[in-house]
């Protein structure tokens, strides 16, 4: 499979996990300390398969900016801050 199409199926993995915790914290049930973790969880265990999806170094470099470049802009963006980056900074620390 094309380097290009396994960077894509990360990011979308990464764009439904970000998506589905939010509608998990839409119900009201979960705490936002346990949305952080169970990201934190979910992200390191993608991060593991990366030796087995990548051969070189440039596509995890190039996740790691988009990652960067990405929370970055849900942090400066109000409209996202306030829907998906409630997962993210939920807890105030």
């Amino acid at each position: 499979m094309p380097t290009l199409i396994k960077i894509l199926i990360v990011l979308i993995e990464l764009g439904v996990l970000m998506g589905g915790l939010k509608l998990l914290e839409r119900t009201g049930r979960v705490s936002p300390e346990l949305l952080r973790k169970l990201l934190h969880v979910a992200m390191g265990v993608t991060v593991l398969s990366f030796p087995w999806l990548f051969d070189d170094d440039w596509p995890v470099l190039t996740l790691a900016s988009l990652a960067a470049v990405s929370l970055l802009i849900v942090r400066a963006m109000p409209i996202l801050s306030g829907s998906v980056g409630t997962v993210i900074s939920g807890v105030g620390r």
